[in-house]
């Protein structure tokens, strides 16, 4: 009787053995990347490029890890962290707004908001004569939150484009009058296509931008943190930003 107890309990112990998973980490990452946001996020002959791809493929290289490039309009990117179908974003501006959904890495470079017009507009002179006009918006940025601040953000035309290539467009054709995105990217594409333009306000003292993962992932943060900084220490980032931006 004894002996058939302790065959049970042998059993027993071995099924509650091999019930227990074992910890796994994840094979490959997914790291969510905009489209249309030349020089930092874009594709070119089929291949995701761009600052922010650089330091993505230079930050996860160093961990070791493999991943690969989820690339989607901006805003449904951000919706798939929110629901973890993705892992990380590279390039997000840190701002209050995001805080309660993502945790950040330590900024690695800083990025400024402009509301850029035409340079052969001449009635436009001042953020009041856009009151009541059609601009394209740059969701979350630090012009629009300013403007919401303010109370003057209701009396603009605030259209959202599909990408800042679409908004650029708009305002070559004349059928916005504004369009607020970063500094380099709109001076990227306005040479893109021809268009001369001007700077008509940049009221941006230059918002932080880092690599975002969902909220309470304070594993993968704390690895991607560690890693920049290392890289950042080095001269990496300096050498990747330098090769977009300084010629």
């Amino acid at each position: 009787m004894k002996k058939a107890v302790d065959t049970i309990i042998l059993l027993l112990s071995v099924c509650f053995l091999i019930s227990i998973p074992e910890p796994v980490s994840p094979n490959e990452l997914i790291c969510g990347i905009a489209t249309g946001y030349p020089p930092y996020q874009f594709q070119k002959n089929g291949i995701v490029t761009g600052f922010d791809a650089d330091v993505a493929r230079l930050v996860l290289n160093r961990m070791n890890m493999k991943f690969r490039f989820m690339q989607d309009k901006w805003d449904d990117i951000v919706a798939l962290l929110r629901l973890g179908e993705i892992d990380l974003i590279v390039g997000m501006e840190i701002n209050e707004s995001r805080k309660p959904f993502f945790e950040f890495s330590k900024e690695y470079y800083i990025r400024h908001d402009v509301v850029f017009i035409r340079a052969d507009n001449k009635d436009i002179k001042h953020i009041r004569d856009l009151y009541d006009q059609f601009i394209t918006g740059d969701r979350h940025s630090f012009v629009e939150i300013l403007w919401e601040k303010q109370g003057i953000k209701q009396k603009i035309r605030i259209i959202q484009t599909a990408s800042k290539e679409e908004s650029m467009k708009l305002l070559y054709e004349g059928r916005t009058k504004a369009a607020i995105m970063p500094e380099a990217v709109g001076y990227y594409l306005a040479k893109q296509i021809g268009l001369h333009v001007r700077i008509l306000d940049s009221p941006d003292p230059g918002s932080p931008v880092a690599i975002a993962v969902k909220k309470k992932n304070t594993d993968l943060i704390g690895i991607l943190d560690k890693t920049l900084h290392e890289l950042i220490a080095e001269g990496e980032i300096d050498r990747l930003y330098k090769k977009w931006f300084i010629q």
